[in-house]
């Protein structure tokens, strides 16, 4: 608990230094930063909640495993990071469906993604030879994608 405490903390001060220099530098040109930062994190997240920012457990197994051909420990912090990427988007995209539907919109398909767990979980530190642990959501009757599938 004093850990995380203390990482938000140090995080916190982090962000207050760097909005400081850029605030610091304002007549030589801070703005233009802070309007390209801006710019990048509203696209970052405009990409994530558009429909090709879903990944399913299959899309992040192929991803990961097939395509990056990253396996071991390494391979499960990665799936859970993106399992994780997927919980946020969920939690920003549910609040942002339900003010669509005041408005009477009601398009957008918000289904509730794999819990990623707890990192220790992810990280298999006590058997790195341990399959995926997206291996209970995956289809066993599908066969393996090949490298230029999809």
């Amino acid at each position: 608990m004093w850990g995380a405490r203390a990482a938000g903390l140090a995080a916190g001060l982090a962000a207050f230094v760097f909005v400081g220099q850029i605030a610091g530098k304002w007549t030589e040109g801070g703005w233009v930063v802070l309007v390209s930062f801006s710019i990048l994190i509203l696209t970052a997240h405009l990409l994530l909640i558009a429909p090709i920012g879903r990944r399913d457990p299959e899309d992040i197994y192929r991803i990961v495993r097939t395509k990056a051909r990253v396996q071991g420990a390494m391979g499960s912090i990665v799936e859970w990071q993106s399992l994780k990427m997927q919980e946020y988007r969920y939690r920003i995209l549910k609040p942002l469906a339900q003010l669509f539907e005041v408005f009477g919109l009601r398009r957008i398909d918000v289904a509730e993604p794999v819990p990623a767990g707890d990192y220790d979980h992810a990280i298999h530190s006590d058997h790195p030879e341990s399959p995926s642990f997206l291996a209970p959501y995956l289809d066993a009757a599908a066969p393996a994608p090949q490298g230029g599938d999809r």
